[in-house]
């Protein structure tokens, strides 16, 4: 049996020793912009979930990067942030 955090450390291993400073703004502008064509804001909240489980600067970057571009869902790190911690700590997303 695997903790809940376990299912996450390849991928944060990846995103902070895999991937420069520039790829993964290269990453979370990519995100963004397959972000427009989500039309449902729950379905971008449970990605940023699984992104902040990952690690809390990857859903970071994508929010600050959505912020930019103006994007309309109402999410933000706060929100993603309150609820992973709130609905998901412990639990799969």
């Amino acid at each position: 049996y695997l903790s809940i955090d376990d299912e996450y450390k390849q991928a944060r291993y990846f995103y902070l020793t895999g991937l420069s400073e520039q790829e993964r703004k290269n990453l979370y502008s990519n995100i963004v912009h397959g972000f427009k064509y989500v039309k449902r804001p729950d379905i971008k909240m449970r990605f940023l979930i699984c992104c902040y489980k990952v690690h809390e600067n990857y859903a970071k970057g994508i929010c600050d990067e959505m912020a930019k571009h103006q994007d309309t869902s109402g999410i933000n790190f706060q929100k993603v942030q309150k609820t992973a911690n709130e609905q998901f700590h412990g639990r799969h997303t």
